[in-house]
């Protein structure tokens, strides 16, 4: 198999860059080894080959990154969890990230500091985004989204759903 395409790189600032990679490159055989044995667990619990073949692109591609970051090889990289399930790595303090991909597309933030949360969202039919606006935006929200023409509503929801993910 051949390597996967070259994430792009979409913003680079002082304290931060903010990465985008299609999912549907091939993955070449060595990469899929990179992975923790947690890593691989998860992988193979999807159900759908697709989405196994995303989730590992995806990881491949945010070890291939973090590696540039703090000088390891990729198969390198240990992670933790915090206590809400969001992986940093180890030792902490070398840098902070967060990764999300929907679909075939993947984004990774990776900044020299802190804490930071990026989310991305296919655009796609949300006939239950009332409901879950409801459940999680403030009052303002949701007021702001009913008042929405109803053919941006799905694009209001999930811009909205991707600014608390990515806070979150």
């Amino acid at each position: 198999m051949s390597e996967p395409a070259e994430p792009k790189r979409l913003r680079r600032a002082p304290n931060f860059e903010l990465w985008l990679a299609d999912l549907q490159g091939p993955l070449f055989v060595s990469a899929r080894s990179w992975l923790s044995e947690s890593e691989n667990q998860k992988a193979s619990r999807f159900v759908f080959e697709r989405d196994r073949l995303r989730y590992v692109a995806a990881h491949v591609m945010l070890r291939r990154l973090l590696s540039s970051c703090v000088d390891l090889a990729p198969q390198d990289l240990r992670f933790r969890e915090g206590p809400f399930g969001k992986p940093s790595l180890q030792p902490a303090g070398s840098c902070a990230f967060n990764l999300s991909h929907s679909e075939d597309l993947a984004v990774v933030l990776i900044a020299k500091q802190g804490e930071v949360g990026v989310d991305i969202e296919m655009l796609r039919p949300m006939p239950d985004a009332q409901a879950l606006a409801a459940r999680t935006f403030s009052r303002a929200e949701c007021d702001s989204l009913r008042a929405v023409n109803l053919a941006a509503r799905d694009q209001a929801f999930l811009t909205g759903w991707t600014r608390k993910e990515a806070c979150l």
